[in-house]
């Protein structure tokens, strides 16, 4: 698990109702996990079956990230994006 503060997968909801609030340059987008062919995990597979068909798997503590849920903006200078998921806390990035 990256970062504190958020809760084990166990304790969540189902992924395909997990709310995502996504912020830039004022503008307010917001999301559920559903976005991602219908569940996230459906991008998991998919890439897991990609992988094996090519002799490759996922390797333990890899980072994963199975596609975005919101359309997306471009960073503007001295831009901050932020992004909030339902019970697993938020990222952002600056721009410089």
């Amino acid at each position: 698990m990256v970062g504190t503060g958020a809760r084990r997968p166990a304790e969540l909801v189902d992924l395909s109702v997990l709310g995502c609030v996504f912020r830039s340059r004022g503008g307010i987008h917001t999301a559920a996990g559903g976005a991602v062919l219908g569940h996230p995990a459906r991008a998991l597979v998919w890439l897991a079956e990609a992988l094996a068909a090519r002799g490759e798997a996922i390797e333990a503590g890899w980072i994963v990230l199975t596609g975005g849920l919101t359309g997306s903006v471009a960073l503007q200078p001295q831009g901050v994006v932020t992004a909030e998921f339902d019970g697993l806390g938020s990222v952002g990035l600056q721009s410089t």
